[in-house]
C-alpha cells in the first residue's frame, strides 16, 4: 500500500517523465524503476538492516517540491556559494536542472564529450541503454531508483578510446530555495572507454533558507585500462540533506579511484559500489567525513570482485564532534572463482569530545580460497602523549589540538590528486577546527 507522502514522490517522477522528451528505451527503464520504488518505498530501519542506524522517514514527509527555480538574477549569487569551484572546465547544474548554454559554451578537447542525456541519448544508446536497463531491473535502493523515475535532466560525459581529459572538469551542483522545500535528483553518467584517462570532481554545495533534498546518482563505467580519478564534495548547506549513490564498473586493467569528502548538510547517506569485472582491474575507495552539530552522516560502501587478480584498497576517516552521529559499513565481497583478490579496508576514527555517536561494520564475504584480505575499525581519541609533545614546546591545547586533527584528516585530502582542490580543502579544514 503506497503512503500519502510516497504518493508525492510517485506523482512527481510521472510528471517528470511525462515532459522528459526521452527516446524509448530510456522510457521504458525509467517506468520500470518507477514501478520497483513504488514496490519497496523508502526504507524502515526495523525492517531493512541497511539502514538500521540513519532514519529517513522523517526526511521524506517533508512536502519538497520537485520544480523549485533558484533565482539567478543576481550574477554571483552561485559564485558566492560555489566554494572556489568554478575553475575553467566547471558547469554549474542548478536544482537538477542542466544550463544547455553552459555546457555547449566548455571547451573541451577533441574526443570529450559532455552532452544532457535529451539531447544525446540515441549517440551513446551502446552504454546508455545497457546501464539504464541493468540499473532499474537490479537496483534495491529506493532513493536511487526515484532517482531513475524521476530525474528532471542528465549529464553525459564519454571520453574516447585513448584520449586523456587535460584537466579536472567540475560538476558543480548547486541545491537551493529562497522559500518552499525543494528536492532535486542530478544524474551523471561517465564513461571512459579504451585506455582514456579523465579526472572528475563533482561538488555539491547550496544555499537555502528552506528544507532541501538533494538525491544524486552518478555511474561510473571504466574500460579495458581506463583510469578515473572520481571526486566527491559534499558541502552543503546545513538545511540540506544528502542522498548519493555511485555504481562504478571496472573492465580489465582499467583503474577507478574515488575520494569522498563530507564536509556539510544534515543528514547524509552516501552509497558506493564498485564491481571489478576484469582481471587485473583496481579500484581505491578513500572518505572523509567532518561531523559536528547534530549532523548525522552515513557511508555504505561494497567492493566485489568478480573475477581473478583484482586489487582494491580502502580508506575511510571520521572526525565527529558535539552530538554528531557517524555510521560506516564497508564490505568486500570476493567471488568464489576471484583467486588472486588482494583487497584491503580500513576504517579510522576520532571523537574530539563525549556525546558524540559512531557505528562502525567493516566487513568480508569471501568465496575463494586464494586471496589477501585484509580489514579493521579504529575508534578513539586525540593521542595524549602526541598533545603533551606540543604543549611542551609551547603550542596552547586548542592549536595542539586542532594540529594533531588535521593532521589525521590530511591523509585522504593529500591523495585527492587535484593540488588545487587539496588546497582549498585544507583550508576549509583548518577553518573548520578553528570554528570548534
Amino acid at each position: 500500500m503506497t503512503s500519502d507522502f510516497t504518493g508525492r514522490y510517485i506523482d512527481q517522477a510521472r510528471r517528470a517523465q511525462a515532459t522528459s522528451g526521452a527516446p524509448g528505451f530510456v522510457a521504458s527503464a525509467r517506468a520500470l524503476a518507477l514501478q520497483r520504488f513504488e514496490a519497496l518505498g523508502f526504507p524502515q530501519r526495523r525492517k531493512n538492516e541497511a539502514w538500521k542506524y540513519t532514519n529517513v522517514l522523517p526526511l521524506v514527509k517533508v512536502d519538497f517540491d520537485d520544480d523549485v527555480a533558484y533565482p539567478t538574477s543576481d550574477p554571483t549569487a552561485l559564485e558566492r556559494h560555489a566554494r572556489g569551484l568554478l575553475w575553467a572546465k566547471a558547469l554549474v547544474v542548478t536544482n537538477g536542472r542542466v544550463d544547455r548554454e553552459r555546457v555547449d559554451s566548455l571547451k573541451l578537447p577533441a574526443g570529450v564529450r559532455l552532452e544532457r542525456l535529451r539531447d544525446a541519448a540515441d549517440a551513446h544508446a551502446d552504454v546508455l541503454e545497457a546501464a539504464l536497463s541493468r540499473f532499474a531491473d537490479q537496483e534495491t535502493n529506493p532513493f536511487a531508483l526515484l532517482n531513475t523515475a524521476a530525474f528532471h535532466d542528465a549529464l553525459i560525459l564519454r571520453v574516447a578510446k585513448g584520449v586523456a581529459l587535460d584537466e579536472p572538469l567540475c560538476v558543480v551542483h548547486f541545491s537551493g530555495s529562497q522559500r518552499d522545500p525543494s528536492i532535486a535528483h542530478p544524474r551523471l553518467l561517465v564513461v571512459c572507454d579504451e585506455s582514456s584517462e579523465a579526472t572528475v570532481i563533482e561538488a555539491f554545495v547550496g544555499h537555502s533558507e528552506a528544507p532541501c533534498l538533494t538525491n544524486a546518482v552518478s555511474e561510473v563505467f571504466v574500460g579495458a585500462n581506463a583510469t578515473i580519478n572520481h571526486l566527491h564534495v559534499q558541502w552543503e548547506a546545513p538545511q540540506t540533506a544528502h542522498v548519493s549513490t555511485t555504481n562504478a564498473y571496472v573492465r580489465r586493467d582499467g583503474r577507478y579511484r574515488q575520494q569522498l569528502i563530507n564536509l556539510g548538510g544534515s543528514l547524509v547517506r552516501n552509497n558506493v559500489r564498485t564491481l571489478l569485472q576484469g582481471e587485473n582491474a583496481e579500484c581505491t575507495l578513500n572518505g572523509l567525513s567532518m561531523v559536528r552539530g547534530t549532523q548525522h552522516v552515513d557511508n555504505q560502501t561494497s567492493i566485489e570482485h568478480l573475477v581473478p587478480n583484482g586489487n582494491s584498497w580502502q580508506l575511510y576517516k571520521g572526525v565527529v564532534s558535539d552530538q554528531g552521529t557517524l555510521v560506516f559499513n564497508g564490505r568486500i565481497f570476493v567471488e568464489k572463482d576471484a583467486q588472486k583478490t588482494d583487497a584491503k579496508q580500513q576504517n579510522n576514527n576520532l571523537l574530539l569530545n563525549e556525546g558524540t555517536t559512531i557505528n562502525s561494520k567493516p566487513q568480508l564475504e569471501i568465496f575463494a580460497d586464494d586471496v589477501k584480505c585484509t580489514h579493521g575499525a579504529t575508534v578513539g581519541r586525540l593521542d595524549a602523549e602526541g598533545l603533551f609533545y606540543l604543549r611542551a614546546r609551547g603550542i596552547g591545547e586548542a592549536e595542539a589540538r586542532n594540529m594533531l586533527t588535521h593532521a589525521f584528516a590530511s591523509e585522504v585530502i593529500d591523495a585527492c590528486g587535484v593540488d588545487d582542490l587539496a588546497e582549498l580543502l585544507s583550508e576549509t579544514l583548518r577553518g573548520w577546527l578553528n570554528e570548534g
